[in-house]
Protein backbone atom coordinates (compact mmCIF):
# COMPACT_ATOMS: atom_id res chain seq x y z
CA UNK A 1 0.00 0.00 0.00
CA UNK A 2 0.96 3.81 -0.93
CA UNK A 3 -0.35 4.90 2.07
CA UNK A 4 -0.70 3.72 5.81
CA UNK A 5 -4.35 4.10 7.23
CA UNK A 6 -3.54 6.36 9.13
CA UNK A 7 -2.23 8.50 6.33
CA UNK A 8 -5.25 7.48 4.07
CA UNK A 9 -7.60 9.09 6.44
CA UNK A 10 -5.96 12.46 6.85
CA UNK A 11 -5.71 13.07 3.23
CA UNK A 12 -8.99 11.51 3.11
CA UNK A 13 -10.06 14.42 5.50
CA UNK A 14 -8.36 16.78 4.28
CA UNK A 15 -9.88 16.08 0.64
CA UNK A 16 -13.02 15.87 1.90
CA UNK A 17 -12.63 19.46 3.26
CA UNK A 18 -11.33 21.11 0.14
CA UNK A 19 -14.14 19.48 -2.54
CA UNK A 20 -16.60 20.27 -0.28
CA UNK A 21 -18.97 22.28 -1.72
CA UNK A 22 -16.91 22.35 -5.58
CA UNK A 23 -17.51 20.35 -8.38
CA UNK A 24 -15.53 17.52 -7.39
CA UNK A 25 -14.38 16.34 -11.14
CA UNK A 26 -13.59 19.63 -12.54
CA UNK A 27 -11.46 20.23 -9.15
CA UNK A 28 -9.40 17.31 -9.80
CA UNK A 29 -9.22 18.25 -12.89
CA UNK A 30 -7.64 21.78 -12.13
CA UNK A 31 -5.63 20.07 -9.61
CA UNK A 32 -3.80 16.90 -11.38
CA UNK A 33 -4.68 17.34 -14.92
CA UNK A 34 -7.74 16.16 -17.28
CA UNK A 35 -5.70 13.04 -17.80
CA UNK A 36 -6.24 11.90 -14.24
CA UNK A 37 -9.76 13.21 -14.45
CA UNK A 38 -10.84 10.58 -17.10
CA UNK A 39 -8.84 8.23 -14.98
CA UNK A 40 -11.33 8.83 -11.96
CA UNK A 41 -14.41 9.05 -14.21
CA UNK A 42 -17.78 10.09 -13.62
CA UNK A 43 -18.88 9.77 -9.25
CA UNK A 44 -22.26 9.90 -8.14
CA UNK A 45 -20.78 11.92 -4.54
CA UNK A 46 -17.87 13.79 -2.65
CA UNK A 47 -17.19 10.53 -1.25
CA UNK A 48 -16.82 8.30 -4.11
CA UNK A 49 -14.37 10.82 -5.92
CA UNK A 50 -12.46 10.46 -3.11
CA UNK A 51 -12.21 7.29 -2.82
CA UNK A 52 -11.26 7.02 -6.33
CA UNK A 53 -8.52 9.26 -6.50
CA UNK A 54 -7.34 7.09 -3.42
CA UNK A 55 -7.15 3.96 -5.55
CA UNK A 56 -5.69 5.62 -8.41
CA UNK A 57 -2.80 7.25 -6.08
CA UNK A 58 -2.35 3.57 -4.90
CA UNK A 59 -2.21 2.20 -8.39
CA UNK A 60 0.00 4.43 -9.74
CA UNK A 61 2.71 3.81 -6.76
CA UNK A 62 5.83 6.67 -6.95
CA UNK A 63 7.17 4.99 -10.35
CA UNK A 64 6.29 8.21 -12.37
CA UNK A 65 8.44 10.86 -13.17
CA UNK A 66 6.60 13.11 -11.11
CA UNK A 67 4.11 10.80 -8.98
CA UNK A 68 0.15 11.99 -9.32
CA UNK A 69 0.46 11.95 -5.27
CA UNK A 70 3.14 14.56 -4.92
CA UNK A 71 1.88 16.60 -7.36
CA UNK A 72 -1.85 17.21 -5.30
CA UNK A 73 0.80 17.58 -1.84
CA UNK A 74 2.64 20.17 -3.31
CA UNK A 75 -0.31 22.53 -4.49
CA UNK A 76 -0.75 25.75 -2.28
CA UNK A 77 -4.18 24.14 -1.21
CA UNK A 78 -2.08 21.14 0.33
CA UNK A 79 0.90 22.92 2.01
CA UNK A 80 -0.80 24.25 4.75
CA UNK A 81 -1.69 21.32 6.28
CA UNK A 82 1.05 19.44 8.06
CA UNK A 83 0.23 16.21 8.62
CA UNK A 84 0.25 16.21 4.96
CA UNK A 85 3.27 18.39 4.23
CA UNK A 86 4.45 14.79 6.42
CA UNK A 87 3.19 12.50 4.23
CA UNK A 88 4.84 14.77 1.23
CA UNK A 89 7.98 14.45 3.00
CA UNK A 90 7.82 10.70 3.83
CA UNK A 91 6.75 9.76 0.23
CA UNK A 92 9.65 12.01 -1.38
CA UNK A 93 12.27 9.99 0.27
CA UNK A 94 10.66 6.99 -0.34
CA UNK A 95 11.10 8.05 -3.99
CA UNK A 96 14.33 9.24 -3.68
CA UNK A 97 14.96 5.69 -2.78
CA UNK A 98 13.51 4.22 -5.92
CA UNK A 99 15.49 7.11 -7.81
CA UNK A 100 18.84 6.83 -6.01
CA UNK A 101 20.49 4.74 -8.74
CA UNK A 102 18.30 5.84 -11.99
CA UNK A 103 20.57 7.77 -14.01
CA UNK A 104 17.08 8.98 -16.23
CA UNK A 105 16.21 10.66 -12.53
CA UNK A 106 19.17 12.21 -11.91
CA UNK A 107 18.87 15.81 -11.88
CA UNK A 108 22.95 16.80 -11.68
CA UNK A 109 25.03 15.56 -14.27
CA UNK A 110 28.55 15.74 -14.45
CA UNK A 111 28.26 18.78 -16.30
CA UNK A 112 26.25 20.63 -13.72
CA UNK A 113 22.47 20.78 -13.69
CA UNK A 114 19.77 18.65 -16.05
CA UNK A 115 16.90 20.88 -16.57
CA UNK A 116 13.87 18.00 -17.07
CA UNK A 117 13.37 16.87 -20.85
CA UNK A 118 10.55 14.73 -20.24
CA UNK A 119 10.56 13.41 -23.62
CA UNK A 120 13.79 13.10 -24.25
CA UNK A 121 14.22 10.78 -21.37
CA UNK A 122 11.36 8.79 -22.35
CA UNK A 123 12.58 7.86 -25.49
CA UNK A 124 16.21 7.51 -24.87
CA UNK A 125 15.12 5.20 -22.09
CA UNK A 126 13.29 3.17 -24.65
CA UNK A 127 16.38 3.18 -26.65
CA UNK A 128 18.70 1.80 -23.60
CA UNK A 129 16.05 -1.11 -22.87
CA UNK A 130 15.87 -1.47 -26.89
CA UNK A 131 11.89 -1.61 -27.18
CA UNK A 132 9.69 -1.37 -30.04
CA UNK A 133 9.46 2.09 -31.46
CA UNK A 134 11.22 4.40 -33.43
CA UNK A 135 14.72 4.58 -33.76
CA UNK A 136 15.43 8.29 -34.72
CA UNK A 137 14.74 10.99 -32.47
CA UNK A 138 14.75 14.71 -33.37
CA UNK A 139 15.31 17.44 -30.94
CA UNK A 140 14.01 20.98 -32.12
CA UNK A 141 13.41 23.90 -30.78
CA UNK A 142 14.46 28.10 -31.06
CA UNK A 143 17.67 29.58 -31.08
CA UNK A 144 19.03 29.12 -27.06
CA UNK A 145 16.02 26.22 -25.91
CA UNK A 146 18.82 23.59 -24.74
CA UNK A 147 19.04 21.53 -27.98
CA UNK A 148 22.48 20.36 -27.66
CA UNK A 149 21.92 20.93 -23.85
CA UNK A 150 20.15 17.64 -24.53
CA UNK A 151 23.05 15.62 -25.98
CA UNK A 152 24.49 16.14 -22.20
CA UNK A 153 21.89 13.78 -20.99
CA UNK A 154 22.78 11.52 -23.59
CA UNK A 155 26.53 11.89 -22.78
CA UNK A 156 25.77 11.22 -18.93
CA UNK A 157 23.49 7.86 -19.71
CA UNK A 158 27.14 6.52 -21.20
CA UNK A 159 28.89 7.25 -18.65
CA UNK A 160 26.68 5.46 -16.37
CA UNK A 161 25.44 2.96 -18.31
CA UNK A 162 28.14 1.41 -20.71
CA UNK A 163 25.62 -0.46 -22.75
CA UNK A 164 25.73 1.40 -25.57
CA UNK A 165 28.45 3.59 -27.88
CA UNK A 166 27.68 6.84 -28.49
CA UNK A 167 29.05 8.94 -32.10
CA UNK A 168 28.57 12.72 -31.34
CA UNK A 169 29.26 14.83 -34.60
CA UNK A 170 28.21 18.22 -34.46
CA UNK A 171 28.43 20.99 -37.57
CA UNK A 172 29.96 24.42 -36.70
CA UNK A 173 27.09 27.25 -35.92
CA UNK A 174 26.20 28.98 -39.27
CA UNK A 175 28.51 26.58 -41.66
CA UNK A 176 26.33 23.71 -41.95
CA UNK A 177 25.80 24.02 -45.70
CA UNK A 178 29.92 23.78 -45.93
CA UNK A 179 29.82 20.21 -44.68
CA UNK A 180 29.85 18.57 -48.20
CA UNK A 181 29.04 14.85 -48.56
CA UNK A 182 32.60 13.20 -48.51
CA UNK A 183 33.72 15.69 -45.84
CA UNK A 184 31.05 14.11 -43.50
CA UNK A 185 31.35 10.31 -43.95
CA UNK A 186 35.15 10.91 -43.77
CA UNK A 187 34.57 12.47 -40.28
CA UNK A 188 32.03 9.80 -39.00
CA UNK A 189 34.11 6.83 -40.19
CA UNK A 190 37.39 8.42 -38.46
CA UNK A 191 35.38 9.17 -35.41
CA UNK A 192 34.72 5.27 -35.68
CA UNK A 193 38.00 4.55 -35.71
CA UNK A 194 37.37 3.12 -39.26
CA UNK A 195 39.42 3.16 -42.31
CA UNK A 196 39.40 5.70 -44.20
CA UNK A 197 41.50 3.61 -47.36
CA UNK A 198 38.06 1.81 -47.85
CA UNK A 199 36.44 5.25 -48.64
CA UNK A 200 33.19 3.94 -52.09
CA UNK A 201 34.88 6.19 -55.02
CA UNK A 202 32.87 9.28 -55.30
CA UNK A 203 29.93 8.99 -57.99
CA UNK A 204 28.61 10.91 -60.79
CA UNK A 205 25.42 10.65 -59.37
CA UNK A 206 25.49 12.13 -55.82
CA UNK A 207 22.60 10.37 -54.09
CA UNK A 208 24.40 6.69 -55.26
CA UNK A 209 27.39 7.83 -53.56
CA UNK A 210 25.69 8.76 -50.74
CA UNK A 211 23.99 5.21 -50.41
CA UNK A 212 27.42 3.62 -50.98
CA UNK A 213 28.60 6.02 -47.94
CA UNK A 214 26.02 5.27 -45.80
CA UNK A 215 27.35 1.29 -45.69
CA UNK A 216 30.41 2.22 -45.16
CA UNK A 217 29.61 4.61 -42.11
CA UNK A 218 27.36 1.72 -40.58
CA UNK A 219 30.02 -0.50 -41.15
CA UNK A 220 32.05 1.15 -38.97
CA UNK A 221 29.89 2.18 -36.66
CA UNK A 222 28.34 -1.26 -35.98
CA UNK A 223 30.16 -3.14 -32.80
CA UNK A 224 28.93 -6.87 -32.51
CA UNK A 225 26.68 -6.94 -29.35
CA UNK A 226 27.68 -3.38 -28.57
CA UNK A 227 24.29 -0.67 -30.26
CA UNK A 228 25.56 3.02 -30.86
CA UNK A 229 23.61 6.08 -30.89
CA UNK A 230 24.64 8.49 -33.65
CA UNK A 231 24.00 12.05 -32.56
CA UNK A 232 23.97 14.64 -35.30
CA UNK A 233 23.57 18.51 -34.12
CA UNK A 234 22.88 21.51 -36.24
CA UNK A 235 22.28 19.55 -40.21
CA UNK A 236 19.43 21.44 -40.86
CA UNK A 237 20.89 23.57 -43.35
CA UNK A 238 23.57 20.86 -44.78
CA UNK A 239 24.00 20.79 -49.10
CA UNK A 240 21.71 18.49 -51.06
CA UNK A 241 24.31 15.24 -50.45
CA UNK A 242 24.57 15.57 -47.06
CA UNK A 243 20.96 15.59 -46.46
CA UNK A 244 20.82 12.26 -48.82
CA UNK A 245 23.75 10.77 -46.50
CA UNK A 246 21.61 11.86 -43.59
CA UNK A 247 18.25 9.99 -44.88
CA UNK A 248 19.87 7.24 -46.04
CA UNK A 249 21.59 6.78 -42.51
CA UNK A 250 17.98 7.56 -40.89
CA UNK A 251 16.47 4.74 -43.20
CA UNK A 252 19.12 2.00 -42.52
CA UNK A 253 18.98 2.57 -38.54
CA UNK A 254 15.39 3.11 -38.41
CA UNK A 255 14.77 -0.98 -40.44
CA UNK A 256 17.51 -2.24 -38.65
CA UNK A 257 18.83 -3.11 -42.28
CA UNK A 258 22.24 -5.23 -42.60
CA UNK A 259 22.06 -6.51 -39.23
CA UNK A 260 22.35 -2.59 -37.81
CA UNK A 261 21.84 -1.90 -34.37
CA UNK A 262 22.08 1.48 -33.97
CA UNK A 263 20.16 4.59 -33.00
CA UNK A 264 20.21 8.10 -34.68
CA UNK A 265 18.93 11.35 -32.93
CA UNK A 266 18.97 14.92 -34.94
CA UNK A 267 19.69 17.95 -32.76
CA UNK A 268 18.04 21.07 -35.07
CA UNK A 269 16.38 19.07 -38.20
CA UNK A 270 13.82 18.79 -39.97
CA UNK A 271 12.09 16.12 -39.71
CA UNK A 272 9.78 15.97 -42.58
CA UNK A 273 13.34 15.26 -44.68
CA UNK A 274 13.13 11.57 -43.59
CA UNK A 275 10.18 10.67 -44.69
CA UNK A 276 8.59 8.04 -44.96
CA UNK A 277 11.37 6.75 -41.83
CA UNK A 278 9.31 6.47 -38.50
CA UNK A 279 10.55 9.50 -36.29
CA UNK A 280 9.78 10.97 -32.58
CA UNK A 281 9.74 14.51 -32.23
CA UNK A 282 10.45 16.60 -29.09
CA UNK A 283 10.37 20.38 -29.85
CA UNK A 284 11.67 22.55 -26.66
CA UNK A 285 10.45 25.83 -25.80
CA UNK A 286 12.47 27.54 -23.65
CA UNK A 287 13.31 26.99 -20.25
CA UNK A 288 10.74 28.36 -18.03
CA UNK A 289 10.77 29.12 -14.46
CA UNK A 290 8.32 25.86 -13.75
CA UNK A 291 11.28 23.61 -14.64
CA UNK A 292 13.58 25.40 -12.26
CA UNK A 293 11.35 24.88 -9.61
CA UNK A 294 10.59 21.04 -10.67
CA UNK A 295 14.71 20.97 -10.78
CA UNK A 296 14.92 22.41 -6.93
CA UNK A 297 12.02 19.94 -5.62
CA UNK A 298 14.20 17.03 -7.36
CA UNK A 299 17.15 18.15 -5.84
CA UNK A 300 15.84 19.34 -2.66
CA UNK A 301 13.05 16.85 -1.56
CA UNK A 302 10.87 16.92 1.07
CA UNK A 303 11.97 20.91 1.72
CA UNK A 304 9.13 23.35 2.15
CA UNK A 305 7.53 25.19 -0.73
CA UNK A 306 9.34 28.30 0.79
CA UNK A 307 12.56 27.29 0.73
CA UNK A 308 12.32 26.11 -2.80
CA UNK A 309 10.93 29.09 -3.68
CA UNK A 310 13.35 30.83 -2.24
CA UNK A 311 15.89 28.87 -4.22
CA UNK A 312 14.17 29.59 -8.31
CA UNK A 313 13.68 33.13 -6.62
CA UNK A 314 17.78 33.39 -6.33
CA UNK A 315 18.21 31.67 -9.65
CA UNK A 316 15.79 34.71 -11.29
CA UNK A 317 17.20 37.25 -9.91
CA UNK A 318 20.97 36.06 -11.14
CA UNK A 319 19.95 36.34 -14.74
CA UNK A 320 19.54 39.53 -16.32
CA UNK A 321 17.83 38.19 -19.50
CA UNK A 322 14.17 37.42 -20.73
CA UNK A 323 13.44 34.55 -22.26
CA UNK A 324 12.88 35.24 -25.49
CA UNK A 325 16.15 36.70 -25.31
CA UNK A 326 19.75 34.92 -26.84
CA UNK A 327 21.65 34.05 -23.99
CA UNK A 328 18.76 33.26 -21.29
CA UNK A 329 19.84 29.45 -21.26
CA UNK A 330 23.00 29.80 -20.75
CA UNK A 331 22.53 32.29 -18.12
CA UNK A 332 19.57 30.09 -16.19
CA UNK A 333 22.38 27.29 -16.37
CA UNK A 334 25.01 28.95 -14.34
CA UNK A 335 23.00 30.49 -12.29
CA UNK A 336 20.88 26.88 -11.19
CA UNK A 337 24.39 25.65 -10.82
CA UNK A 338 25.98 28.36 -8.72
CA UNK A 339 22.81 28.51 -6.53
CA UNK A 340 22.77 24.49 -6.46
CA UNK A 341 26.36 24.18 -4.95
CA UNK A 342 25.55 27.41 -2.51
CA UNK A 343 23.23 24.95 -1.65
CA UNK A 344 25.28 21.69 -0.91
Amino acid sequence: MLLSSAQTSALFSRLDQLLGGQSPADTIGAWLGLAVRSRIGIKTSVHEYIHALLRFFDEEGLAPPEPAILRLLRLPDFSVFPELQQIRTELEARKMEQTADDPYARCQLHVGPFLDRARLRVVLRRFVERVAGPRVLVVNGPAQSGKSYSSWFVSHLNDTMPSFVTFAYAAEKGLAETYTLGDVARDLVQLAKGHLSTMPPQRAQEKRWAQELCIWILSALNRPGLPFWLVLDGFRDAPPGTQALIQNLAHHISQALNQTDGRLLLLDYEPRLLAPCPVEVEELRAIEPLHITEYFQRLLPGQDAAIIQRAVTEVLQRVTLLPTEPGWQSQVFIAVREVSDALR
